[in-house]
C-alpha cells in the first residue's frame, strides 16, 4: 500500500518546467513583436530625412552664394555711336591681371582668371558684348613694363599713383582696402610708417603702397619683394622687421600658408582704391568702361564682396566645417533618439514577458509544493491506519 501510494505521489521535478526546458507544461517563450522592427526602420527614415534636407539646403545656399555674381545685362544700348564704332575697330583688348594677388585677382591652378576683379571684368564683358584677351605675365613689375611699352592695354585692378598716371588712365574705384603694417607677434606697440625708420621693411615691388612709401617716407629702408607670400614669409622668418601690404591679400595668404606668428601692427595711412586702368592713349575705352562700371548695381557689388572678402572674424556658426558637424550631430541625434525609445520599449516588453513567465513558474512551484505537502499527509495518514491494527495485534499476542 505504501509503495502504491508513492507511485501515485507527484514528483517534485515531474511537473515543474523552467524556461528553456522541455515538456508539455513548459511555458511558451515570449513573442517578439515584429512591429518594433518596422517602427525602428520607419524612425530611422523619418530621422534622416530632416538632416538630408538641411544638408541639401546648406549646399544650395553655398552654391547660390558662389554663383550669385551672375549678372543680367541691361536692356538697351547705353553707348554712343562713336563708342560702338571704337569697340568695333578694336576687337582685341589685352588685359594683364596680377597673376598672384588673391582675392583681388589671380590665376588658379588650371590657369583660369579669378578674383574680385575677374568677376567685375566678366560682368563688363557681358554688358558690352565683348571679350577681353587675358594676357598672363609672370609678375606685377613686368606687367607695369608691358603697360608702359603698350604690350598690354589695361589692368583689371590697380590703384592710381603719380607714377602710373603718366601712362595709364583710371576709372572710378570699385573696391577699397587699407594698407597695413604686418609684424611678428612679439612686437606689441602700434606702429606708423614714421616709426619704421631704421627697420628693414618689405613691400611688393611696384605695388601702390610701394609708390606711396617712396613718395611720402623716402627715408625708409624698403626691400622690394616679388609677391605678398614672399613678404609674409620674410617677416615671419625674421629676415625683415615688417611687411606692408593691403589687408585683404595679407589675410588671405596668412590663412592659406598657416602662418601663426604674425599680426597687424598698424596702418600706413594709405588705402588701395582698386579701379580699371587703360593705356592713356585710349581715353575712349576708359569712358566706355566707366559707363559699364556705373551700371553694376549695389546688389551685384555686395555679392562679389561677400564671395571673396572674409578678413573680418567669421562667426564659427557660419563655417562649412561647423555646419557639417552640426548636421552630422543632428542626424545622429535624430536617428538615435527614436531608436533608443523603441529599444527601451522593446526591452520593457521583454522584461514584462519574462516577469510574467517567472510569476507563472512561481505559481506552479507553489501549487506543486502544496500537492507534495498533501501527498505526504495522505501517506502518513495511510501509514498510521495500517500501523495501528498491526500494533494492536502484536499487543494481543
Amino acid at each position: 500500500m505504501i509503495q502504491n501510494s508513492n507511485d501515485h505521489a507527484p514528483h517534485p521535478s515531474g511537473s515543474l518546467k523552467y524556461p528553456g526546458g522541455s515538456g508539455e507544461s513548459e511555458s511558451p517563450p515570449p513573442r517578439t513583436n515584429h512591429l518594433f522592427t518596422y517602427r525602428i526602420a520607419l524612425y530611422v527614415l523619418l530621422s534622416i530625412l530632416p538632416a538630408c534636407l538641411l544638408f541639401m539646403y546648406g549646399n544650395f545656399s553655398s552654391s547660390h552664394e558662389e554663383f550669385a555674381c551672375a549678372f543680367d545685362p541691361p536692356l538697351g544700348n547705353f553707348l554712343t555711336p562713336q563708342e560702338i564704332e571704337w569697340l568695333a575697330a578694336h576687337p582685341r583688348i589685352n588685359l594683364a591681371p596680377d597673376p598672384d594677388y588673391p582675392p583681388i585677382e589671380f590665376f588658379d591652378e588650371r590657369g583660369n582668371y579669378g578674383g574680385i576683379a575677374a568677376d567685375y571684368v566678366k560682368i563688363i564683358e557681358t554688358t558690352l558684348g565683348i571679350d577681353f584677351n587675358i594676357v598672363r605675365i609672370s609678375n606685377w613689375s613686368d606687367i607695369l613694363v608691358a603697360a608702359r611699352n603698350r604690350t598690354v592695354d589695361m589692368f583689371g585692378a590697380a590703384s592710381a599713383t603719380p607714377q602710373r598716371s603718366v601712362y595709364m588712365l583710371f576709372t572710378s574705384p570699385f573696391i577699397e582696402f587699407p594698407s597695413v603694417i604686418i609684424v611678428r607677434e612679439n612686437v606689441s606697440e602700434s606702429l606708423t610708417p614714421k616709426q619704421l625708420e631704421g627697420m628693414k621693411v618689405a613691400v611688393v615691388d611696384g605695388y601702390a603702397d610701394h609708390d606711396f612709401l617712396v613718395n611720402h617716407y623716402p627715408e625708409l629702408k624698403l626691400i622690394p619683394v616679388p609677391d605678398v607670400s614672399t613678404g609674409l614669409r620674410q617677416v615671419s622668418f625674421g629676415t625683415v622687421d615688417a611687411f606692408v601690404a593691403n589687408l585683404a591679400s595679407a589675410v588671405f595668404y596668412i590663412e592659406k600658408l598657416g602662418i601663426s606668428n604674425l599680426h597687424f601692427g598698424g596702418n600706413t595711412g594709405y588705402s588701395y582704391r582698386m579701379a580699371l586702368a587703360v593705356r592713356s592713349d585710349w581715353p575712349e575705352l576708359s569712358g566706355i568702361l566707366e559707363k559699364a562700371l556705373s551700371r553694376i548695381g549695389r546688389r551685384e557689388r555686395d555679392l562679389i564682396y561677400r564671395k571673396w572678402i572674409r578678413f573680418e572674424t567669421p562667426s564659427p556658426f557660419r563655417k562649412t566645417s561647423f555646419r557639417a558637424c552640426a548636421l552630422t550631430a543632428l542626424a545622429i541625434v535624430l536617428v538615435l533618439l527614436p531608436a533608443m525609445v523603441v529599444w527601451n520599449r522593446l526591452l520593457k516588453s521583454l522584461v514584462n514577458s519574462k516577469t510574467e513567465a517567472l510569476r507563472e513558474e512561481i505559481a506552479k512551484r507553489i501549487r506543486t509544493e502544496e500537492q507534495l505537502r498533501r501527498a505526504r499527509a495522505e501517506l502518513e495518514k495511510r501509514g498510521r491506519e495500517r500501523t495501528t491494527p498491526l500494533m494492536r495485534e502484536i499487543e494481543d499476542r
